[in-house]
């Protein structure tokens, strides 16, 4: 049976609202308003009545059997749990028996103002686009559900890749947060490599402090190398942090694919294998205060090593300059 509350009258093309006098057709099932009815006497599809037409079949009553997505506006099959276009959900994922914590989540919808809520959480300015049916053949309802926050600025960064025929696409977090935005997106041994990156970079910086400290460490190098080097780790430094920007997309998507392909694998059915991705899925916001605790004890340990004496000197040194 049509639903025909958001279909629009068959004569003036308005929708038909919940509380509006209806009528429908008898002979085809068009829906109008009352008094457009009874304005033009007759159903403007009678030239087409007959065994084999339904209002049903129309443009218009394929429509109001749809599912409307909430992001995009696409129309999609009443059964349908993922928009076929833009990959968002339609409705809440119901909680299966025997599925996981995780079975009840709902990715976000992408669209304008929809990327998410964390601190490397996308801006999602897409609106209606056109998304392709699966990438790196996986379906991309599967793709929304894995990804969670942002999911559509994901798929799209995916489609700039494919069509430019290209592994690069700029990642502002990766250039700035390197670390923090891996261990966001799940990817932990980029993270981890990143923060070794860095660290290491900062070995000159921290010889410096030594060496205006007066602390023998300080003094493994001369003044004058440890100018150049600290010149040479800034220039790494950056040239590291501009290829983590450039590959950083083409990375998670490797990364996630690798995942979502293994989970779907060890799934029984199509139940467990959305449940498993709603769960090991998503941003871990976890991660990004993991990165923080570990910048903020190798700060702690620094300042242990230096000890309160130099720590005061090199302060009220700095409150006179």
């Amino acid at each position: 049976m049509i639903d025909y509350k958001n279909c629009k009258c068959s004569v003036c093309h308005q929708p038909l609202g919940e509380h509006d006098d209806i009528v429908v057709c008898p002979e085809c099932g068009a829906p109008y308003h009352r008094a457009c009815f009874e304005r033009v006497g007759a159903c403007v599809y009678k030239d087409r009545h007959g065994a084999a037409f339904s209002f049903a079949d129309t443009e218009e009553g394929g429509k109001s059997r749809s599912v409307v997505c909430p992001s995009c506006g696409a129309h999609n099959g009443p059964d349908n749990i993922f928009c076929e276009r833009c990959g968002a959900a339609l409705r809440p994922v119901r909680r299966t028996q025997g599925a996981g914590p995780g079975a009840g989540y709902r990715p976000p919808a992408p669209g304008p103002g929809a990327g998410g809520h964390g601190p490397f959480a996308a801006a999602d300015p897409l609106g209606s686009y056109q998304f392709a049916a699966e990438y790196d053949g996986i379906a991309t309802k599967d793709w929304a559900a894995y990804i969670g926050q942002s999911a559509s600025y994901y798929l799209y960064q995916f489609d700039r890749m494919d069509a430019r025929g290209r592994k690069t696409s700029v990642c502002w977090s990766a250039l700035l947060f390197a670390p923090m935005y891996f261990c966001y997106r799940r990817m932990w041994g980029w993270g981890f490599l990143a923060l070794a990156a860095s660290l290491l970079f900062s070995v000159p910086s921290f010889l410096a402090m030594f060496q205006a400290l007066g602390m023998p460490i300080g003094n493994i190098i001369s003044p004058a190398a440890l100018n150049t080097l600290g010149n040479v780790c800034w220039v790494l430094q950056w040239a590291v942090s501009v290829a983590f920007s450039l590959f950083a997309f083409y990375l998670y998507r490797r990364s996630a694919a690798r995942k979502i392909l293994s989970l779907r694998d060890a799934s029984a059915g199509e139940a467990e294998f959305q449940a498993q991705l709603q769960r090991r899925g998503g941003p871990a916001v976890w991660g990004v205060v993991l990165m923080v605790g570990i910048l903020f004890a190798v700060s702690m340990a620094v300042t242990l090593y230096i000890g309160p004496d130099r720590l005061l000197s090199a302060t009220n040194l700095f409150m006179t300059l």
